[in-house]
């Protein structure tokens, strides 16, 4: 304590004497100036007092002259002479200074302006000979702007809202003049196909959306009707979709780079009908003059977005199929006069639309609230997270749907899988948001490390060649019409299935085990349900935010294992390039043959995937930063 006082006195010291020199510096230069001042007044003072003295001493010869004339007698009056005042040599050589200088600007200033003269005349000729080069290079200058702004977007909450199934068109095709309309059978297939968009003007970029709005295709219903009308009342009003997960599920999708995630909700629909805010309806199809039967068919409503903000989107859909329910509930019950205006407007579900279109993405680490038109006075909001937004908000969503839907040795295995990039395929027929809900959850459970191979959550039957690629991949499927060689993840029947008894196990698997499954239990064990309404509590996100947290402390724990073998490497030969492949392949060769027999493969194996070869070209590249 002693030497930090005479440190801090020495330094406060130190301050004063600093501040004195700066203080004494600008004294002096005060100096300087007054001395300056005074030398100059000095000098003129002299030149006055020698030019004072030149005429005096003229003066004093010019009556010497006259007086000794007048002694002589002479009365000739003397010649005028002219009296020149001849200045120091100080004076002179600053008048003659300042001519010269005088002289010199102006000679320079003439010369200037014959070069300006001379330059303009050449830059005219210049001009004129270069003068279409110019518009020309102005031209592909426009050109280049109005590319960059066609290019540049601003980001919205959701690119797309879409509505897609199928209508009369698509199930009654032109057919020849006098022929009778006849239904299709039961259970007939159609294609989706978008029946309405918004915004209307801007471009799909997602190809195939309506393939995975519907995977296995449109299926086809028919319902009598009956003079009690529930059948049909049943399809108007009935709202099992909203607490049905097989009715709310969430694809991806990947389109230059960029990840899209499409929010569905199914619900069965008469073919013939649209929903009410479409801006024009069907023509009613009879079955050759009769009207016995009508066509159901499920209808998606989705919205196609960067941005996974799965429950707000949810709500957002939610409110969407409420305000179409009312509108057709006043209508098929003539209830108009009966409601009051407020509880349905023309037009609503539009102005909810652009009101959501129109709102901002919340910057990281915030959150925005908002009211739709029409709701009530409890508002949405919707947040970013800071660290790492994607993986935390698809793990808001996904985790605890997971753990519900796998045994915990079945959750080991397939992140054991993942980290070694084995194909795998997770199947499952009766719920398609369960599906995709463990495909989308791989992402988070990898983290810190990125998955680099095929991810697609819910994979249309059309594509299913694509498991056939010989790459790593995680795709869910409804069914598998062929034999694949994949870890195939069976949510039907609670099973793994292709499981390979030569793929290494986890190093130190039981402790990880052990760690994970007190948290496991509570979530997979919770009576609660889960849906697109439901939300889970918060101590059942806690426990299974908990049960993520030690996956992913787990592959950090990994990565710090090789990364200590980087920076031995480093300290003893600095000069080393990290950033070249070969030498990074060279380092974790030595750390492979390093480790213990038993854990060799697995590391081996880890090492070599290119999910880890992506995080090493980032965090293992420069000596210097390890």
């Amino acid at each position: 304590m002693e030497n930090e006082g005479n440190l801090l006195q020495s330094s406060l010291e130190s301050g004063g004497s600093s501040e004195e020199t700066v203080r004494n510096g600008s004294l002096n230069g005060e100096e300087v100036k007054s001395i300056d001042e005074s030398s100059v007044k000095e000098e003129n003072a002299s030149i006055t007092e020698e030019r004072n003295e030149n005429i005096e001493r003229n003066e004093s010869d010019l009556a010497s002259v006259s007086v000794e004339n007048a002694g002589n007698g002479t009365e000739n009056v003397p010649e005028e002479k002219s009296v020149e005042i001849i200045p120091s040599d100080a004076e002179s050589s600053v008048e003659n200074s300042v001519d010269a200088s005088a002289k010199s600007l102006e000679s320079s200033i003439e010369s200037e302006n014959q070069s300006n003269q001379t330059q303009n005349s050449e830059s005219e000729t210049q001009n004129t000979s270069e003068t279409h080069s110019e518009s020309g290079k102005e031209e592909e200058i426009v050109e280049e702007l109005e590319k960059s702004l066609e290019n540049l977007e601003i980001s919205t909450i959701f690119e797309h809202f879409l509505v897609v199934g199928i209508d009369n068109s698509v199930v009654f095709p032109k057919e020849k003049a006098g022929e009778a309309k006849k239904l299709p059978f039961f259970n007939s297939v159609f294609d989706g196909k978008i029946l309405y968009q918004f915004p209307k003007d801007k471009p799909l970029k997602t190809v195939k959306v309506e393939s995975f709005c519907f995977p296995s295709g449109v299926k086809t219903n028919r319902i009598r009707r009956t003079a009690s009308l529930n059948s049909l009342n049943e399809i108007y009003f009935n709202q099992n979709y909203m607490y049905d997960p097989n009715h709310s599920f969430v694809f991806s999708l990947i389109n230059d780079h960029q990840s899209y995630y499409g929010i569905c909700i199914t619900k069965d629909e008469l073919v013939s009908e649209n929903p009410t805010f479409f801006e024009t309806q069907q023509e009613e199809i009879t079955n050759g003059g009769r009207n016995d039967y009508c066509m159901v068919a499920p209808r998606c409503y989705c919205f196609i977005s960067k941005h996974p903000f799965f429950k707000t989107h949810f709500e957002v859909l939610h409110s969407i199929l409420d305000h179409d329910r009312l509108s057709r509930i006043i209508e098929k019950q003539h209830l108009g006069n009966q409601v009051e205006s407020s509880m349905v407007q023309e037009g609503l579900v539009l102005q909810t639309l652009e009101k959501y279109y129109s709102l901002s993405i919340p910057s990281p680490g915030s959150e925005i609230k908002f009211l739709l038109p029409g709701d009530s006075k409890q508002a949405k909001k919707v947040g970013y997270p800071l660290d790492d937004p994607e993986a935390s908000l698809l793990a808001q969503w996904t985790i605890v749907p997971t753990l519900k839907a796998l045994s915990i040795d079945q959750l080991i295995f397939l992140f054991n899988a993942i980290l070694l990039e084995k194909p795998v395929v997770v199947k499952c027929r009766k719920s398609l948001g369960t599906l995709a809900n463990v495909v989308l959850s791989c992402i988070p459970l990898l983290r810190p490390m990125d998955w680099t191979g095929l991810l697609i959550s819910v994979l249309p039957n059309s594509l299913i060649d694509v498991l056939q690629a010989p790459v790593p991949y995680i795709v869910g499927v409804g069914s598998l019409g062929a034999d694949v060689e994949s870890l195939i993840v069976d949510l039907d029947n609670f099973k793994l299935i292709n499981c390979d008894p030569a793929m290494p196990l986890l190093p130190e698997l039981k402790k990880l085990t052990h760690n994970v499954r007190q948290d496991y239990e509570k979530v997979h064990t919770s009576a609660e349900y889960f849906n697109s309404v439901l939300t889970p509590s918060a101590s059942i996100r806690e426990s299974a935010g908990s049960v993520l947290e030690t996956l992913q402390k787990y592959t950090t724990w990994l990565l710090a294992k090789v990364k200590g073998a980087f920076v031995a490497k480093a300290q003893a030969n600095p000069s080393l390039d990290f950033s070249a492949t070969r030498i990074r392949e060279e380092v974790c060769t030595e750390f492979v043959n390093s480790v213990s027999p038993a854990n060799r493969k697995f590391m081996e194996m880890f090492l070599g995937t290119q999910h880890f070869s992506v995080y090493a070209s980032k965090h293992f590249n420069d000596a210097q930063a390890l």
